[in-house]
């Protein structure tokens, strides 16, 4: 993700302000998406073309005419380990004039949260209208191809129901304290949701934050599981952590490993599946991408050409100005000699350097302070529940 990231500001994002607009669906959507790649280039289609012709048309009312750009990131997972097909779309902020040379930037002001309803009333209208028109909508399965495991495996992903083992057709096990909130749901400023249609439109990046930018894109370019968040049981269960916790309090999802993998294979991108989209001036095809993307500088004949992919150095060094080659006690650069993968060599080295070689114990993840025990297997968990 660093290396998607490090490209994107380098090489294709210009130095304008930026807006994310990320779209979800309902639940029969995301089914027909999940192993469907046409039905996603054909939704994201629909989206891309919504939320440019708002841009355009709210230029020409400020009396300037011009095209915009987008890359979307196709994210297939969600929050749990859910199989949740949505885009999330970084669009510039405004409009490029290209009808001189070199193109003129002209941003428009923000969205309100009335015309981020009505686009989002604008992308349901015309999915459900282009999977009617297809017949998707009356029971139709993803892909007659696809083998009928991965269907059931996709749609309890979805629901976050299981598929396989002794607890087949239960809800996931979650942790945490869970609150009542009589079907109140809260909507923030520049987000609106119909019919399990949600649009969000509220991150906006100004033109010289570009190291807000590049955290923003190496978010969107993560991968689906973050290893760091999970841990194993004394019993052999899988605990896997949440960044955030659930509005009803849940901060864990607990799995048996047959679960977990279950999880892992709903989550699975189809293969040859392109999950980084440009659209509009920034497709490979558009005349005027080279003129609107950051300019390379010129290099002189006997420097060194770079490598088109970065080294494991040089994204360290980009991401956290952190030079791992240079040496500490001269200053000058060092180049690798051998990569030791040997747990056994490892452990000899950092020893004869006085390092320690064993990994540090982690602690289990602190409960929420408002829970409560309710099971003393997992009494290190505070609101065990368990939806059956």
């Amino acid at each position: 993700m660093n290396e998607v990231a490090c490209h994107l500001i380098e090489n294709v994002i210009p130095q304008v302000q930026v807006r994310q607009w990320v779209i979800s669906f309902p639940f029969n959507i995301r089914y027909l998406l999940a192993y469907n790649p046409a039905l996603v280039t054909e939704t994201l289609t629909i989206f891309i073309r919504i939320v440019s012709n708002w841009y355009e048309k709210r230029a020409r009312k400020l009396g300037h005419s011009g095209k915009t750009a987008a890359v979307t990131f196709v994210q297939k997972f969600g929050d749990g380990l859910r199989s949740n097909t949505h885009f999330h779309s970084l669009f510039i902020d405004g409009v490029f004039d290209v009808s001189v040379d070199p193109p003129v930037f002209y941003p428009v002001p923000h969205p309100t949260d009335e015309e981020v309803g009505c686009l989002v009333k604008r992308v349901r209208d015309r999915v459900l209208r282009a999977f009617k028109t297809r017949g998707l909508l009356e029971g139709a399965m993803v892909d007659e191809h696809e083998p009928e495991l991965f269907q059931r495996l996709t749609g309890n992903s979805i629901q976050q129901r299981i598929t396989l083992g002794e607890r087949a057709g239960l809800k996931v096990r979650r942790i945490g304290a869970i609150k009542g909130l009589d079907n109140v749901f809260r909507i923030a400023n520049r987000c609106a949701t119909i019919d399990g249609f949600s649009l969000h439109a509220d991150t906006k990046i100004k033109a010289d934050e570009r190291d807000r930018l590049e955290k923003l894109l190496r978010y969107t370019a993560r991968p689906a599981i973050a290893l760091e968040r999970l841990s194993e049981t004394e019993d052999g269960k899988i605990l896997y952590r949440l960044k955030k916790y659930f509005s009803d309090g849940t901060s864990h999802f607990l799995f048996d490993p047959l679960e977990f993998v279950e999880k892992v294979m709903a989550i699975i991108p189809p293969a040859r599946a392109n999950l980084l989209r440009y659209h509009l001036l920034y497709a490979p095809h558009s005349k005027y991408r080279a003129k609107i993307v950051p300019q390379k500088k010129e290099k002189s004949p006997n420097e060194v050409p770079e490598h088109r992919r970065k080294t494991w150095a040089q994204l360290l060094s980009h991401s956290f100005a952190v030079d791992v080659l240079k040496c500490d006690q001269c200053a000058g650069k060092m180049e690798p000699i051998a990569i030791i993968v040997d747990p056994a060599i490892i452990k000899r080295i950092l020893n004869h350097l006085g390092l320690p070689s064993e990994a540090p114990f982690r602690s289990l993840p602190r409960a929420p302070p408002q829970g409560m025990l309710v099971d003393q297997e997992y009494s290190q968990c505070v609101g065990f529940t368990e939806a059956w």
